[in-house]
């Protein structure tokens, strides 16, 4: 067994370097395309975290699990702050509403389809028990979720970002409001604290969760504030993210230490700050330069958790199945129907032809990811770590689907014939 201890993390080391190798060594024009559908950045990331943390040895595990959750804190502040300042109401004004709407509806409907399957599965399948309201209404949030970082999703309307890389969308707030919701409906901490000076103890207990989310947005609206005034008048060489980031780091520890939904603390100081500030420009730029960060330690974050929490907390079979099959149905439906709805509306009445969906649309990004981590948060140990590793494996699985739709309609593309 000492033996066995001292090789597992010598060989998961060895073949997660193995592994980054091989998807950056590979030749770009030379290789099949399923290659790099497997090989997906982010899913490697997850692969490489979950690998590296099962075979960590017990000085390395522990305090790398001590700075997992100030990491997915300060990541879903980030995260949200990328939500909200998507959210720019210089952008929104030009795009439609009915394609907001639209969005709106389809994300209820897909809520309301994860509801019902969940409470018919516990009724039909023996054994099963009621889910749990709160947890449902992150899964929801997980199925509708949009791109976190709005510019490198597909646009609501041609017209919606002109003037900046930046496309409004609906998907990803109604996302985290679902997610804030759930948050809201479980138990939250009684916070009890001195006075300083009259030595006098105070509890606060909010019971409300229409007061829990209230206060949630107005921590994000302080954020906000904080951050345009850290911001407006500072013209260092190293640009606005030193600040950006103390500030999303503060607001991140202080919510997620009262109970407070980061994602949504992050969401509504973006919005605030991206209408108050006077060097937008400034701050889409160093968001869009800094979304690679989250892009790929996120998943190697969520990796991380589900491999250290494996032999510990153990691993719910049942929760994993559960949100698995949810996710990789209810997901591309919501997405890839709504956005059909959102281009038949749009064009109809253009008197034009709609463009064809993309099967990308169905991907997770980091979102997905940090909405599936409210799970540890919400459920039983085993549930939450059996939930995340759902979704992580559904990112795979929905990313190879999605390459393989496209070199499907790649390879039945007619060539049309040439005239001599």
């Amino acid at each position: 067994m000492n033996d066995m201890g001292r090789f597992l993390p010598a060989a998961a080391v060895v073949v997660t370097v193995l592994l980054l190798v091989v998807r950056y060594r590979l030749p770009t024009r030379d290789c099949p395309w399923w290659v790099w559908a497997v090989l997906d950045t982010p899913t490697l990331a997850a692969a490489c975290g979950a690998l590296l943390a099962w075979a960590a040895p017990t000085w390395v595990a522990v305090p790398a699990h001590e700075i997992l959750h100030p990491a997915f804190l300060f990541f879903a502040g980030w995260v949200g702050l990328e939500i909200g300042c998507g959210l720019d109401l210089r952008v929104v004004r030009r795009a439609a509403v009915v394609p907001f709407l639209n969005e709106t509806a389809m994300a209820l409907a897909a809520a309301a389809t994860v509801f019902a399957a969940a409470y018919a599965g516990s009724r039909l399948i023996p054994g099963m028990p009621p889910p749990m309201p709160e947890a449902l209404m992150v899964l929801a949030g997980v199925c509708v979720a949009g791109p976190a970082l709005l510019g490198t999703g597909p646009a609501l309307s041609r017209g919606a970002g002109r003037g900046s890389f930046w496309n409004p969308s609906a998907a990803a707030s109604i996302a985290v409001l679902l997610a804030a919701t759930g948050s809201a409906l479980a138990p939250w901490p009684v916070l009890e604290t001195i006075v300083p000076g009259w030595d006098v103890r105070v509890l606060l207990e909010i019971d409300s969760v229409f007061a829990r989310l209230l206060w949630a947005m107005g921590a994000g609206c302080l954020a906000g504030f904080v951050a345009d005034l850290a911001t407006k008048d500072d013209f260092a060489p190293g640009g606005v993210y030193p600040q950006l980031a103390a500030v999303v780091l503060i607001a991140a520890g202080i919510a997620g230490a009262v109970g407070l939904e980061t994602l949504l603390v992050g969401a509504v100081a973006g919005f605030w700050l991206i209408n108050a500030t006077l060097r937008r420009l400034d701050i889409l730029h160093v968001l869009k330069r800094g979304a690679s960060l989250p892009r790929l330690l996120v998943p190697f974050l969520g990796g991380w958790l589900v491999g250290s929490s494996v032999g510990s907390a153990g691993f719910d079979i049942a929760a994993f199945g559960l949100v698995l099959v949810l996710v990789m149905f209810v997901r591309p439906a919501a997405r890839i129907l709504g956005r059909r709805v959102i281009q038949v509306g749009q064009h109809a009445s253009r008197r034009r032809r709609p463009e064809p969906f993309s099967p990308a649309l169905a991907n997770i990004d980091e979102l997905g990811i940090l909405l599936a981590a409210v799970f540890t948060r919400l459920l039983e140990p085993a549930a939450g770590v059996g939930a995340l590793a759902a979704v992580l494996l559904a990112q795979w699985l929905l990313g190879v689907g999605a390459s393989a739709w496209d070199q499907h309609k790649m390879s039945g593309k007619i060539e049309p014939p040439t005239r001599k």
